[in-house]
């Protein structure tokens, strides 16, 4: 159910003096374009996301509230809308959101996480769990566009709002892998290429999920950590792996779909030229002062 405004405009001046949605319907169907395109984009990142395996708590179905903030904020997502909504998840965007179709497939993946750990959880440890909330949200929202080829050549410019935060997360490769900049912006939503080398460096579709599967008992990087692990692979080597990635993408970042991608992270990690491998240890090593497990290779603290 989405509920919204519908913008007031003075006819003969052009002012808006009631924020809400454009008052449009071009294809006559008698729902304005507007909702068209949102219900239209829950409804396509809902299948992908249930496709993908991931669950949701709404057997009632889930409230959209349009019309929470007269300005360009970005949406929210909270657990339960209490009495508003039940017990399932409640959205809430702005009056018109500007990225119709991204937006809503954003926030609804928080509707998804939301299933995997309860709310004590959620305020207990805030900054560490949104941290990977919002690095696989954009990273889930790329998901369902590979999965709605419609949506994207209807939607070219908003099916790559998933990475418009690469250039902060990259721009600091040797920095904390949980690293968090607060509610609503922060590198965060720029680490979604963890979640794609997860997928890539362990062979399975599944591996974020496997993760969230694991979130009410362990925070992310524990909860990543141990899947790697379930996996047969060295959790810290295998993320060395992925810090020497952040290294060699800084100059530059390339949709992944967009160019080639003719080997898994696994035998990517293998087939390194000696110099990239070594000029990315030695910069590891520099950031951290420690040595580098390659993959595969057992960590020392389990020998």
């Amino acid at each position: 159910r989405i509920y919204y405004n519908v913008a007031e405009v003075d006819a003969s001046t052009g002012v808006t003096w009631a924020a809400g949605l454009p008052d449009a319907d071009s294809d006559g169907n008698d729902v304005m374009d507007a909702v068209d395109t949102m219900a239209q984009a829950f409804e396509s990142a809902y299948a992908s996301y249930v496709a993908m395996g991931y669950a949701v708590d709404a057997p009632d179905g889930m409230l959209v509230l349009v019309g929470v903030d007269d300005r360009e904020n970005p949406g929210v997502t909270l657990p339960t809308g209490l009495t508003v909504a039940g017990t399932a998840p409640l959205v809430a965007l702005p009056s018109n959101p500007r990225d119709q179709d991204y937006l809503p497939r954003h926030e609804l993946f928080h509707a998804f996480q939301y299933h995997y750990m309860s709310i004590g959880r959620l305020i207990a440890q805030l900054g560490s769990l949104n941290w990977w909330m919002e690095a696989t949200a954009e990273w889930a929202t790329r998901q369902s566009y590979l999965r709605d080829p419609t949506a994207v050549a209807q939607y070219p410019n908003q099916s790559k709002l998933y990475a418009q935060a690469i250039n902060e997360y990259l721009g600091d490769p040797g920095g904390a892998l949980n690293a968090w900049g607060g509610l609503s912006f922060g590198p965060q939503y720029g680490a979604f290429p963890l979640a794609v080398f997860l997928t890539d460096c362990l062979g399975d579709e599944q591996a974020v999920l496997h993760t969230w599967e694991k979130i009410e008992e362990l925070l992310p990087v524990e909860a990543i950590t141990q899947v790697i692990a379930d996996n047969g692979l060295a959790p810290k080597g295998t993320l060395s792996v992925f810090a020497l990635y952040n290294y060699t993408l800084r100059d530059g970042y390339t949709d992944p779909d967009d160019g080639d991608r003719d080997q898994p992270a696994r035998d990517q990690a293998e087939r390194h030229g000696d110099q990239v491998i070594d000029a990315g240890h030695r910069a590891a090593e520099r950031q951290h002062g420690r040595h580098r497990d390659r993959l595969g290779e057992p960590d020392r603290e389990a020998e």
